[in-house]
């Protein structure tokens, strides 16, 4: 068995046929002919790269809500304008 790595597309694979092929870690390694830690590592690495995604989606959505709803209603402003304020 050679020791190599697996490319980002090759990671997305084992995550794939791991958690929606039910294939076992050793399966999937003998597929792509290396350790079974390989996969392993790369099913990690590719959950992990999925939640980033993820969460920048959903980051995503609320920057654009937030812009949207703020166009569309100024914030109140802290300080009413013209007011003085005792600093003291």
């Amino acid at each position: 068995m050679a020791t190599r790595k697996l490319t980002e597309r090759h990671q997305l694979a084992c995550y794939v046929l791991a958690n929606e092929f039910d294939r076992s870690q050793t399966q999937i390694a003998t597929l792509f002919d290396v350790r079974q830690s390989t996969v392993s590592n790369a099913i990690k690495e590719a959950t992990y790269k999925i939640e980033l995604n993820q969460l920048q989606q959903q980051l995503d959505e609320v920057r654009a809500e937030l812009r949207q709803n703020l166009m569309l209603e100024s914030p109140a402003p802290l300080i009413p304008q013209g007011e003085i304020i005792d600093v003291e």
